[in-house]
């Protein structure tokens, strides 16, 4: 999933802080966690992140 998490990121151009807000953190050490995978992803975040990068959230879902 970390791999995942980072790669859609990196395609994007966006920072750990622009995703963190994306999802709620207050800063990046959030987001951090979760792509190094210290916490797993939510359903929720999940869907966020999903519309945040226009893909489909079955793909946090098949890892």
């Amino acid at each position: 999933m970390n791999e995942l998490l980072k790669a859609l990121r990196l395609k994007n151009n966006k920072t750990q802080d622009e995703v963190a807000k994306a999802l709620g953190y207050s800063g990046k050490s959030g987001y951090s966690m979760l792509e190094n995978g210290k916490v797993e992803l939510t359903i929720l975040k999940a869907k966020i992140l999903a519309e945040f990068y226009n893909v489909d959230a079955k793909i946090f879902l098949e890892i």
